[in-house]
């Protein structure tokens, strides 16, 4: 009897585990135009942290991030951008840190097509990926593998001269390998989620362009390799990234505090309620399908209240003014007596 009851609990351990592995569709992700993720990013104790083990059924605990300072990723069509006209097959644009990076997603998979931005002012270069990048493939699960090389040719005017302009030429060889899958724990949430594991071998070689010359080589070959340990969960795609050089040191790490616009939440649609204009220059309105709402809260990313209201019982609430408050992405929260709602704004 022991012995059949030993082995039940195993059963019933091993199906309880095996459930837990998840795969991410594209459609689980949403769609990507007009979402808003902002990360934390560690600038002071990354050298503590470390990015785990791989396998199945892991625990990932990566609490001890810092948020130093902040990083905003934000995605839009690339219709009328910087540089569009340079990159026709994209049909994503991400912003982040001043920079344009142009995508492709077929829903199958998602590509990088190369970047535009003021890399050394005054002047914006537009950088092309040649064949594109491949970021992630779908469906997604563990041991999941994909791997290529892409090549880059940076240029810009080099003063003083000679020589009279500057060639980066990037060669990178990467691989990709989904390599675990288990919880993923940060300081803000727990996530069931995948690990990806993306190696990239890379080569820098520079050329000067000399009058009567051409393009010659100038100073030496570079070689570098970097590992970046990102974990993806069925709804976001963007949860932390822990990147190291080849010996493991860690050079940087982030973590998700928020997502905003374009990922799929589920709505009480009893309970639905509306933001516009959203995004806005601080001045919005709700307006409210459930008339029995009694209050609203409205905090910033670091949970700070700054607006509330009470004794609402209406379909559309007055214009609500944050313009004294910074930009950035704002959580409202919805009361009745009996349910709760949220709503998002971003403020720029």
């Amino acid at each position: 009897m022991k012995i059949k009851l030993l082995l039940g609990s195993i059963m019933l351990g091993l199906a309880l585990t095996s459930t837990a592995q998840i795969t991410i569709s594209r459609n689980d992700l949403g769609d990507f135009i007009g979402a808003i993720f902002i990360q934390a990013n560690d600038s002071t104790s990354p050298s503590t942290l470390s990015p785990g083990n791989a396998g199945a059924n892991q625990t990932w605990d990566l609490t001890g991030i810092s948020n130093n300072y902040q990083d905003t990723l934000q995605f839009l069509s690339p219709a009328g951008m910087l540089c569009s006209d340079d990159f026709p097959n994209a049909t994503l644009a991400l912003v982040r840190s001043g920079m344009i990076v142009y995508l492709y997603d077929d829903n199958s998979v998602i590509e990088s097509l190369g970047f535009c931005g003021v890399m050394i002012p005054p002047d914006t270069l537009s950088v092309p990926l040649t064949p594109p990048e491949i970021s992630i493939t779908f469906p997604f699960t563990y041991n999941t593998s994909f791997s290529g090389q892409s090549k880059m040719k940076i240029q810009f005017p080099n003063n003083p001269s000679p020589p009279d302009s500057i060639r980066i030429v990037k060669t990178t060889n990467y691989t990709s390998l989904t390599d675990g899958w288990g919880n993923l724990i940060t300081p803000l949430e727990t996530y069931p989620a995948l690990r990806q594991k993306f190696t990239r071998y890379q080569i820098d070689s520079t050329y000067g362009y000399f009058i009567g010359s051409g393009w010659q080589p100038v100073g030496s070959i570079n070689y570098d390799t970097t590992i970046e340990y990102s974990w993806l969960s069925q709804n976001n795609p963007f949860i932390a990234t822990i990147t190291t050089d080849w010996s493991g040191n860690i050079q940087n790490a982030s973590y998700l505090i928020s997502a905003t616009l374009g990922i799929n939440d589920k709505k009480d649609i009893s309970f639905a309620s509306s933001v516009f204009p959203n995004p806005s220059t601080g001045k919005f309105t709700i307006a409210l399908r459930n008339s029995n709402v009694n209050t609203i809260e409205i905090y910033n990313v670091i949970g700070v209240k700054v607006f509330s209201a009470a004794g609402i019982n209406r379909r559309i609430y007055d214009e609500i003014d944050l313009t004294n408050y910074p930009n950035g992405i704002y959580f409202i929260n919805i009361y009745t007596g009996e349910k709760s709602y949220k709503e998002k704004v971003v403020i720029h």
